[in-house]
């Protein structure tokens, strides 16, 4: 059975550990079952902020990688076992099918953690998707 990991929202201060991560996912997902997805909200007031989302994942890791985006301004619906999002409180239409997994930014370090738990850097995303 593949193991389904949304991965939300790139953010921009990471972008070396996201290429890294970029990598070991090429790598590691067919072998070990993982199927990834980057799971996005556009900031609606934003003209350019979807396509600057599709153009960011095309640089970093690559044209095979933009038909993995998922572009929704509710999180909730899209299917997974895993969301690992920067936004400490995902809400939306329907109950998620996924465990939240919190990853640190600096200004969500103040709150209580995601059900799953907190990511720090992607060390060990392996371990903590399991």
């Amino acid at each position: 059975s593949t193991k389904s990991f949304i991965k939300a929202n790139a953010p921009s201060t990471a972008l070396k550990c996201l290429e890294l991560l970029g990598a070991a996912f090429g790598a590691k997902e067919n072998a070990k079952g993982y199927r990834v997805l980057f799971c996005t909200s556009p900031v609606q007031t934003s003209q350019h902020c979807a396509g600057e989302k599709f153009e960011w994942i095309r640089k970093h890791f690559g044209e095979e990688w933009v038909k993995r985006i998922v572009l929704t301004s509710d999180k909730t619906p899209v299917r997974g076992d895993v969301l690992i999002d920067d936004k400490p409180k995902i809400t939306g239409t329907m109950a998620p099918t996924w465990r939240h997994l919190l990853f640190d930014a600096p200004y969500n370090m103040r709150e209580l953690c995601a059900p799953a738990g907190r990511l720090s850097d992607w060390a060990g995303w392996e371990a903590a998707v399991v």
